[in-house]
């Protein structure tokens, strides 16, 4: 749901796309998770989630055209193909980059 409204923000140019936010949600999606799994509900998986789940609003909010940046961060996100879940989830075929690949095609 979070996912979805921002890329409508971002589609509808409410607030910009600029270099700073893809900064920031890129810097998010970087943070380091524990390596024992029973310390997964941490603040680090949230901020972790936050980022990939800003960086597949920006690719999602683009549904016509590829812009400059959105290579980037489609390598960005392809470092979280085995993160646990719920990160995976959104990297999964059947999750959100679906769409973007539906709509490509």
């Amino acid at each position: 749901m979070a996912g979805t409204t921002l890329s409508g923000l971002l589609q509808c140019q409410f607030f910009p796309l600029d270099s700073g936010l893809q900064t920031q949600l890129q810097t998010l999606s970087q943070t380091r998770l524990p390596k024992a799994r029973e310390e997964l509900a941490s603040t680090d998986l949230v901020r972790r989630h936050a980022g990939v789940l800003g960086l597949s609003a920006c690719i999602l909010s683009s549904p016509y055209d590829v812009p400059d940046w959105m290579p980037q961060i489609l390598m960005a996100l392809s470092n979280h193909l085995n993160d646990p879940q719920p990160i995976e989830k959104l990297n999964d075929p059947e999750g959100g980059h679906r769409t973007f690949k539906r709509i490509l095609l």
